[in-house]
């Protein structure tokens, strides 16, 4: 697993972007044992919305108990 202060950029797809304002990311390697990463809306960088089929790029966060989250997400492709 990556160490929280690595700070490599990770890309992905969305899979899934709900009303409640989060989701979830397929990474494109194995960052999360082949696990989708969570995602929250307040985590994109700029004013946008985050849907399912947007390319991404973003950072892992280790530190939550319930997993690796993405943070500082950006769209890569609208």
């Amino acid at each position: 697993m990556v160490k929280e202060e690595e700070k490599e950029r990770y890309t992905g797809i969305i899979t899934w972007f709900g009303f409640s304002n989060y989701g979830f990311i397929k990474p494109y390697s194995d960052i999360a044992d082949g696990k989708d990463v969570f995602v929250h809306g307040s985590s994109v960088e700029g004013n946008v919305e985050l849907k399912e089929g947007d390319k991404v790029s973003f950072l892992i966060d280790t530190s939550s108990p319930k997993g690796i989250k993405a943070k500082s997400v950006e769209i890569l492709e609208v």
